[in-house]
């Protein structure tokens, strides 16, 4: 009895090769929440205390709101996070982000706490390292990452990518059928690599963009493939 209340914390630690004021501009932008695959035409944000966000993940059947309680610019970030898994809403925990400069570099601790759920604070975990690790490769080394799941067979997943009416276009430099998928677009390079589900009717597809030098390339191809990769069916 005296377990049934007991709360789960978790925190996740990265260093970033990018200074503080720009790792936090990034993460008041939303681009956190898009690399831990919120729908970047649905992501609504108002940054700043009092403010409101709202997310629809694609992949998953949730939709998360929260507000904005503390920002202390380029050193902290303090929001509440809130879910509903269809019909069953689970309460609200809390995100601190702190940022620290350290010779040019960002140390950031991400603190989640308040899970009821071992279960969901552990999936949580997970989700949290594989963002802020895909938001350090978007803003440090121009590299997008993008992991969708289709209710198709991987072999006509791959078909659908590869046929020449196919919207993902470039010159295509390496494949390997239902594996792998390899398109120079310009001075950038596109992977696909292609998985699937253990019932083989369901596959995933990871699209990883590299040699985006702009902030701007890196927004306008993520919303283009966000797009796109909604379309595939």
């Amino acid at each position: 009895m005296a377990n049934e209340n007991k709360m789960h914390d978790l925190i996740v630690e990265k260093t970033i090769p990018k200074n503080a004021a720009e790792v936090f501009r990034a993460i008041g932008e939303g681009r956190l929440f898009l690399n831990c695959s919120a729908d970047t035409e649905l992501l609504k944000i108002d940054f700043k205390v009092g403010g409101k966000y709202s997310i629809e993940f694609l992949n998953y059947n949730m939709k998360n709101h929260g507000e904005f309680l503390e920002i202390i610019p380029n050193q902290k970030i303090v929001f509440t996070w809130c879910q509903d898994y269809d019909s069953n809403p689970i309460p609200d925990t809390k995100v601190v982000i702190i940022l620290k400069d350290v010779g040019g570099k960002t140390a950031l601790t991400l603190t989640h706490t308040g899970f009821t759920d071992l279960e969901n604070k552990d999936a949580h975990q997970g989700g949290w390292n594989g963002g802020l690790d895909d938001l350090r490769e978007e803003i440090s080394n121009g590299k997008l990452r993008l992991a969708r799941k289709y209710s198709l067979p991987v072999e006509k997943l791959y078909e659908i990518c590869k046929s020449p009416k196919s919207e993902i276009t470039g010159d295509v430099i390496e494949s390997v059928p239902n594996k792998k998928i390899v398109i120079k677009m310009g001075e950038t390079k596109v992977t696909l690599l292609f998985d699937t589900e253990d019932d083989k009717s369901s596959s995933w597809i990871e699209l990883l963009h590299e040699g985006l030098k702009t902030e701007t390339q890196q927004k306008t191809q993520r919303a283009g493939w966000d797009s796109l990769l909604k379309q595939l069916k």
